[in-house]
C-alpha cells in the first residue's frame, strides 16, 4: 500500500492533504478520499500544560506531553514517550527535556490509552501523517 499526499496551499500557511490508496487506482474501484486539515506554522501560545505534543529534537520527531512552561525564555519542558511498535509508552526511566517551544510541531488530538492496562497510547493514522507532512515540510522550509 502506497500512500499518496496533495499538498495545496488554502490560507497562511495552511496545507490540506488527501490520504488515497493508489493500489485501488490500478484496480479501477472506487476511491474514497479523507482530507485532513494541517497547519504548517510556527509554534503558537495555543498548547498548554499537559498537553500531547509532537516535538522534534536532534532532527527526529517524539510524541510527549507538557510538563511545564517559561513564556519568559519561549521554553517548554517536555515529558516524552516511547515507540512501542504502533503504540507509545511512558518509559522506564523518565526523559524530560527542556528545549525551545518553536520545537512543538503540533499538539496530538488522537493519543488515547489503549489496551487492558491502559499503558500504551495509540494515535490515529491520519493524525500520525499529519505530523509526517509537518515534519517534511518543516525540513523544506529550513
Amino acid at each position: 500500500m502506497t500512500l499518496v499526499f496533495k499538498v495545496t496551499t488554502v490560507n497562511h500557511g495552511t496545507h490540506s492533504f488527501a490520504n488515497t490508496n493508489t493500489a485501488d487506482l490500478t484496480n479501477g474501484e472506487h476511491i474514497e478520499a479523507k482530507t485532513v486539515e494541517v497547519t504548517n506554522q510556527p509554534h503558537s501560545s495555543t498548547e498548554a500544560k499537559a498537553d500531547f505534543v509532537a516535538a522534534v529534537y536532534e532532527s527526529d520527531w517524539y510524541i510527549g506531553q507538557i510538563v511545564d512552561m517559561d513564556e519568559s525564555d519561549s521554553e517548554v519542558e517536555v515529558k516524552f514517550m516511547t515507540k512501542a511498535k504502533s503504540m507509545y509508552k511512558w518509559p522506564q526511566c523518565e526523559d524530560r527535556l527542556w528545549d525551545k517551544a518553536s520545537a512543538i510541531v503540533c499538539t496530538v488530538q488522537s493519543l488515547a490509552p489503549s489496551g487492558k492496562s491502559k499503558r500504551l497510547f495509540k494515535m490515529s493514522t491520519e493524525e500520525e501523517s499529519k505530523i509526517e507532512l509537518l515534519i517534511k515540510n518543516r525540513k523544506e522550509n529550513q
